[in-house]
């Protein structure tokens, strides 16, 4: 608390919010920071899954794109009559 000459208790108060207020807004920037790089380290994690993903050696039915046949579900049968 800074004490200038001529204020009272409301004066000083006032300064007191101020030095509150800032010390709010310093922690609000800090909390924004954090969840950028919490951000940033998700992408890259989904990035590295993904990649994976690409680099994966595909069967020879998945190539041919027969991976998807089979039998067919009861109401698809039903719609074909």
């Amino acid at each position: 608390m800074k004490r200038t000459q001529g204020t009272g208790w409301a004066g000083r108060f006032k300064e007191d919010k101020r030095e509150e207020e800032e010390e709010e807004e310093e922690e609000e920037e800090e909390e924004e920071e954090k969840r950028e790089k919490n951000k940033n380290k998700n992408a890259k994690r989904t990035d590295k899954k993904d990649n994976k993903n690409k680099n994966k050696k595909k069967s020879k039915s998945e190539k041919k794109g027969k991976n998807n046949k089979g039998r067919k579900g009861k109401k698809e049968r039903k719609k074909e009559r």
